[in-house]
């Protein structure tokens, strides 16, 4: 449990220093960057994360399945953070989104159990 808790932290530790980068970036989309409304997907994800960590009863099919998610997102923030083009943030766009499909039914069946 602690060691999943860790990494969480290290994970959002690398999230801080780019939301701060992004809100600096000058492209705007509808008041927002494209990378700052990537990092607040994976901010809202990993609080989700967090929520069913800390309740504690994970099975370990879920307890997997919640590493592998933040194996993408960690891979997402490596990437961003190397290539700033556009083409980049449209493409973490699209796989934090698919990324979310599978957090969100399960959140909702961790946090409802």
């Amino acid at each position: 449990m602690k060691r999943r808790i860790i990494i969480i932290l290290i994970v959002a530790l690398f999230i801080a220093p780019n939301i701060l980068w992004a809100q600096k970036d000058t492209k705007m989309m509808e008041g927002k960057t494209e990378m700052q409304g990537n990092m607040m997907m994976m901010s809202d994800m990993m609080m989700k994360m967090s929520k069913m960590l800390s309740k504690g009863d994970m099975k370990s099919e879920h307890q997997k399945q919640c590493g592998d998610m933040l194996k993408k997102m960690s891979q997402k923030i490596r990437d961003m953070s190397s290539h700033h083009e556009k083409k980049v943030d449209e493409q973490a766009k699209k796989e934090l989104q698919q990324v979310k499909k599978e957090l969100d039914p399960l959140y909702d069946y961790i946090i409802s159990h």
